[in-house]
């Protein structure tokens, strides 16, 4: 099966592309070399990722990828793995496919 890419963003510094795919997977990219620097994959339910954002923390040092997708969760994915994946209770009715 071929991954299609259903969201891209950069890092702050535009050194890093996050890659979100229609399978649920996320990957960051060294945008100057080309190499797949993190892959991201939760052991939940595969969904599309439709938006990504990539939020640098600079007081605490700490970055974080955030990802949603058609079933109004949002996953919250420090540098080395899956953090948390929180039902949004305001999206509920989002709950359709495109």
């Amino acid at each position: 099966m071929l991954l299609q890419l259903s969201a891209i963003c950069f890092d702050k510094n535009e050194r890093r592309l996050v890659t979100a795919g229609n399978d649920g997977t996320v990957f960051m990219w060294n945008f100057n070399n080309g190499s797949r620097l993190k892959e991201f994959a939760h052991t939940e339910e595969k969904e599309e990722f439709t938006a990504v954002l990539f939020a640098a923390d600079e007081k605490r040092e700490s970055d974080a990828i955030y990802a949603a997708g058609w079933n109004c969760k949002v996953s919250k994915q420090g540098l080395n793995a899956f953090d948390k994946i929180v039902q949004m209770p305001s999206l509920r009715e989002c709950n359709r496919s495109p």
